[in-house]
Parts: C-alpha cells; sequence; structure tokens
C-alpha cells in the first residue's frame, strides 16, 4: 500500500520518515526506494510526500495507530516537529494483467546456480579460446565467485528490487551479466604468449636482441603452484 503525506516540515529527511514508519514494517525500510517527495513545476520540493509498503496491511497498521489520519513527525537535525496530514492512495484496477507480486525467495540451489554458473554469461567461444591460453575455468571461477562475494554492487545491489538496485536502469542481474562478459573479452585482448608476446614486451628489449621468453614459463609454474595450494593437484 501507499501513504500520501501532507504538510511535511521542509527540514524532514527521507530518513526521519523511514524511522517513523519502520515499526509499521516487517522488513527493513528502503529510504531510497520506498519514499517519494512530491516536486512543483520548477523541480522544488513541496510539503508533501508518498510512501510506499512492501507487505499487505502494513499501511493499514499506520491508521490503526493514527485513526485521525495525522501524527506528528520530527526532523532528525533540528527537530522540528510537524503536524503530518495521511491519507491512503486507492490503488487502481488493472483491467490487463495483474499486479506484480513481490519475489519469493530463491531456493538453495538456485542460489548456487547463480552464483557459480557464470559460463552461462560467455561465449563457448571465448571460454575455449582462454582455456587454451591456460585461463582455465576454476581460475575463472575463483575470480567470479570472489566478486561476487566481496562487491555488493555485483551480489545483494545487483538482485534487488528495481528502485533499490545499484543500476536501475539494469535488468536483475544484469550487471553481473554484464562484468562476467566484458571481464572475459578484456581476458582475451591482452593475453599473449610465447609465440605472440605483444609489441609492448617486446619493446621491452633492445633492438636486434633476442626476446627473453623465460617470463612464460615462471608464469605457468606460478599458477600451478597456486593450484597445489587451493586444489590439491596441479
Amino acid at each position: 500500500g501507499v501513504i500520501h503525506l501532507r504538510n511535511l516540515s521542509p527540514a524532514v529527511t527521507k530518513k526521519d520518515l523511514s524511522a517513523f514508519f519502520q515499526p509499521f514494517s516487517t522488513d527493513y525500510r528502503d529510504e531510497s526506494g520506498s519514499i517519494e517527495f512530491v516536486q512543483d513545476a520548477d523541480g522544488l520540493r513541496t510539503d508533501r510526500a508518498y510512501v510506499g509498503f512492501d507487505l499487505p496491511g502494513e499501511a493499514d497498521k499506520v491508521f490503526e495507530a493514527f485513526a485521525s489520519g495525522r501524527a506528528q513527525i520530527s526532523a532528525g537535525l533540528d527537530g522540528a516537529v510537524s503536524t503530518v496530514s495521511m491519507s491512503k492512495v486507492k490503488e487502481r484496477v488493472i483491467r490487463r494483467g495483474s499486479k506484480a507480486d513481490r519475489p519469493g525467495p530463491r531456493g538453495e540451489e538456485e542460489l548456487l546456480d547463480d552464483l557459480h554458473n557464470w559460463e552461462r554469461h560467455v561465449d563457448p567461444e571465448d571460454l575455449q579460446a582462454l582455456n587454451d591460453l591456460g585461463i582455465t575455468r576454476d581460475i575463472l571461477d575463483e575470480i567470479f565467485v570472489t566478486l561476487r562475494y566481496q562487491n555488493e554492487t555485483f551480489a545483494a545491489a545487483d538482485q534487488a528490487r528495481k528502485g533499490e538496485r545499484s543500476h536501475p536502469e539494469y535488468a536483475r542481474g544484469d550487471h553481473y551479466r554484464r562484468m562476467v562478459r566484458l571481464y572475459a573479452k578484456t581476458l582475451l585482448e591482452v593475453s599473449v604468449t610465447p609465440e605472440e608476446p605483444g609489441l609492448l614486451y617486446e619493446g621491452m628489449f633492445p633492438d636486434n636482441a633476442e626476446v627473453d621468453m623465460s617470463i612464460f614459463d615462471d608464469e605457468k609454474e606460478r599458477i600451478n603452484t597456486l593450484r597445489k595450494k587451493t586444489t590439491g593437484h596441479s
């Protein structure tokens, strides 16, 4: 449900409103996605706002506590108190289709598949090319899983609802998908081999001098050592 507020103090913030309505909400309130201040034609904030509630019956609890439709809401910064008028917004009937339900919790199997099955986002030919270069699936798996665990923008903030995602212009999970594709493409573009070490590496040696290729053997040995530590085999 949605509640319309009027006569708000100019000092009241979304944080103040979230704190005020939190006791009526089952889940932790999202400050940016569930509250919208009304602006005038010049883009200036008015004394009105809309406050959304996720679950059925939450907005009704507010009017059970404030039967008069009025409540005193204070601003956190200066403590100014204003008597606010509240009214519940009537939802329109959708003649075609239906109102989207809140996404339900995903099962363990679906969550694990979403975490580890990054290959579905990469061109199979690119995966094979990376494998031929020695960049195998286990290496990429560790990279992408680490990114999901350590960077919220590729995890919870990417899987949230539209108004709460770090990139609301993307579809759910699209920020992570784009990153995986770009990462794989970039690896292919910058990867070198002993047969084609690249102009950057060749430029480190004087003209007519033999290009030292031992760095490739050293890198192969380093990777094998890391694999033994993490998997127990090379």
